[in-house]
């Protein structure tokens, strides 16, 4: 009898032991963190704003009725705006005196911008292009490190009848900051504003305190049969290598809301980032992890192809060729390592001399990581054996690359 009440007192222990470790992993799991929201900052190696971030620096000056400046006027509703499930926003500032368990912080941040222009002859327009890069930032304000990073980019297309100053290419920025543009969308009747895909991206990512698996590209390698077609002003810099990096990077966290290391070119070196505030002097190196999962995007080439010809007009296929290889350096272990390939089709008068070809080859790239992108999941079987090589088993490449996003979520 004794024995009996002895085992029973033992199993009535070991279940509450049980229900007590489940719950505390409940509890864990189910913890919704504080973020304290810091504002709008630019990042680089070198904060070189002329550079970076040109024109949206000279918005900065301008306030609107409440003394605010106009940037973060507009940054500041759209992410109002957004419900994230994973985290809780704070907007007061942040304060470094708290503990740990407050001490993660938000901000939105400037990568580059980039402003080019084409002249249509048969019509004597310009189409003015502005690509602004960003990066949501997470990280613990205490110890300066990174938590997160959700890159995302915009893109500005304009027409004018002559070659813009400064001044009026501003006042288009500041209409897109401010009022929007309509979108090409047709299924969205609304205008856009610059930052209208954060709400979708900060609804959609879930934050952890601490994260297993990270990933991010690493490299990126412009080959020969590339660098030929490359405008001379991105020649002599880093500037095109961190917009392929961030536009690639950008695709991913659209469609697979992942923790990814921002690319920073020669982050073997100090395997930081600076971050230069708005609202403050002072400039913060923010440490970077090291991704568990490497990106090496290789631009192997372009290549301009007629592909039907009459009197009057010629249908060229602007064509982008790239590596996309994701390794595990400790392991030693490759993920996936595939040629990749987008033609894009674009129709030019025979008359029209002088064809500036740069930007076809740009957008073929962009929409080649789009379409990536979007087929790891699901990959259409029309797509992939246009975009693969001939004898690629792509349905075990992109399901192993498959699983290997899930891990960084």
């Amino acid at each position: 009898m004794k024995t009996r009440i002895m085992l029973s007192e033992y199993y009535k222990y070991k279940i509450f032991i049980i229900f007590f470790c489940v719950l505390i992993s409940f509890s864990a799991h189910s913890e919704t963190l504080r973020v304290t929201y810091a504002g709008f900052s630019f990042s680089s190696n070198y904060i070189d704003i002329d550079k970076s971030g040109k024109y949206t620096n000279l918005l900065l000056k301008e306030k609107n009725e409440n003394g605010q400046d106009i940037i973060s006027a507009s940054l500041l509703k759209a992410i109002k705006n957004s419900s994230p499930k994973s985290f809780k926003i704070s907007f007061d500032q942040a304060d470094i005196t708290k503990g740990s368990k407050e001490s993660i912080v938000m901000s939105v941040s400037l990568v580059n911008e980039d402003y080019s222009r084409e002249y249509e002859p048969i019509t004597k327009t310009y189409l003015n292009n502005i690509v602004n890069s960003y990066q949501i930032l997470f990280y613990d304000f205490n110890s300066k490190k990174l938590l997160a990073a959700i890159p995302f980019d915009t893109e500005l297309q304009f027409f004018s009848k002559k070659k813009l100053s400064d001044s009026e290419i501003i006042s288009e920025l500041r209409n897109f900051y401010i009022k929007g543009q309509p979108s090409t969308n047709k299924s969205i009747k609304n205008t856009i504003s610059i930052f209208h895909k954060i709400p979708e991206l900060l609804n959609s990512f879930n934050l952890k305190r601490k994260y297993k698996f990270r990933i991010g590209v690493t490299k990126v390698i412009l080959e020969d049969k590339a660098v030929k077609h490359i405008p001379s002003k991105y020649k002599n810099n880093n500037a095109l290598k961190s917009i392929i990096a961030q536009q690639f990077s950008s695709k991913l966290s659209l469609y697979h809301s992942i923790a990814q290391v921002p690319y920073n070119e020669g982050m073997a070196i100090g395997n930081s980032m600076k971050l230069a505030f708005v609202n403050s002097d002072t400039i913060y190196d923010i440490s970077l992890p090291k991704p568990e999962f490497d990106i090496i995007l290789t631009i192997r080439g372009f290549k301009k192809v007629a592909a039907a010809k009459s009197d009057v007009r010629t249908i060229y296929l602007y064509g982008s060729y790239m590596n996309i290889k994701v390794l595990q350096k400790e392991l030693n272990k490759t993920y996936f390592d595939e040629k990749i390939k987008n033609a894009s089709q674009i129709e030019i008068p025979n008359n029209i001399e002088n064809i500036d070809d740069w930007r076809k080859f740009y957008t073929s790239t962009i929409l080649l990581f789009q379409k990536f992108a979007k087929n790891i999941k699901a990959p259409s079987e029309k797509w992939a054996l246009k975009a693969f090589s001939k004898g690629s088993d792509y349905k075990k490449s992109l399901s192993s690359l498959k699983n290997v996003l899930e891990k960084t979520k």
